[in-house]
């Protein structure tokens, strides 16, 4: 009786490798081990049957090895624009609504909220329609430097503004058109960020490093948009007290900063080449 099964899975086992051959012809060239047959749930293994390898683990490259000077670069270029991008977006609400006496425009709640959905609506069709056109026109890393460019416009408008308001210009329409010049120049943000978001991506050493470079990135961004609405707002308040520019120098000084820093990319850091890593 043993011999009668022994026998009969032998034979239950060929017909079905001849069959898998004949289905699967690449499985007749590779060995396998067949999980099962009808009369054995377990599945007969014989000497001749090979198994597949198991996958081959890449172990993460260490965090040290993300500190290229490529990538330390993109970062700095990164932080010192979240905090300026930040830092604006912290004060504008407040040079609206603060009194024309200590610097601001004495707008309303809703003039402000009209306002802010303006710059909205020219940011989003910037992202969506000018940022690709001036990627190909200028390249990557000139058009992340007009848009650096563009937030010193959009700093010193706001004295050009409280002055408009302060001397009446236009009999009131002269602050109107340096409210809508200053709509249209805060594209500034989307320019930039998309840019410098691409430099990240590429500054990754390897393709396993990626998420540790976007990590890092994200990270310094974040310690500086914790600090950036604070010394925005800190500096306005010294400014209004004091009858200075302190706050918008300020500012002008981190812009010049992220100027600076921009030098020290390359315009080919956005061609993504990495280090081959083997993937198994």
């Amino acid at each position: 009786m043993v011999l009668f099964e022994r026998g009969t899975l032998q034979s239950n086992t060929e017909s079905t490798r001849a069959h898998l051959s004949k289905t699967h012809p690449v499985l007749g060239k590779q060995g396998y081990r067949l999980v099962g047959t009808a009369s054995s749930p377990a599945g007969p293994f014989s000497p001749d049957q090979t198994e597949f390898p198991e996958p081959e683990t890449v172990p993460p490259p260490p965090l040290s090895s993300l500190l290229t000077r490529r990538v330390c670069t993109t970062i700095l270029n990164y932080a010192l624009l979240s905090l300026l991008d930040i830092s604006l977006v912290a004060l504008s609400p407040i040079v609206f609504a603060s009194p024309v006496a200590v610097g601001g425009l004495g707008m309303q709640p809703a003039t402000i909220g009209l306002v802010l959905a303006l710059q909205g609506i020219v940011t989003g069709a910037a992202t969506a329609l000018l940022v690709p056109r001036m990627q190909r026109w200028f390249g990557m890393r000139m058009t992340y430097r007009c848009g650096v460019w563009l937030y010193l416009g959009q700093i010193w408008l706001f004295p050009a503004m409280h002055y408009a308001v302060k001397l009446n210009l236009g009999g009131g329409m002269g602050v109107w058109v340096l409210i809508g010049l200053y709509t249209i120049i805060s594209c500034a943000s989307p320019i930039s960020f998309c840019c410098l978001l691409l430099f990240i991506s590429a500054a990754s050493p390897n393709p396993l490093c990626l998420g540790a470079t976007n990590g890092l990135a994200q990270t310094s961004a974040s310690v500086m948009r914790a600090i950036g609405p604070a010394l925005a707002t800190s500096l306005f308040a010294l400014s209004a007290n004091s009858g200075s520019s302190l706050v918008y120098i300020s500012l002008s000084a981190v812009t010049a900063l992220c100027i600076g820093t921009s030098m020290l990319m390359r315009a080919d850091w956005t061609a993504g080449t990495r280090s081959s890593v083997s993937m198994h």
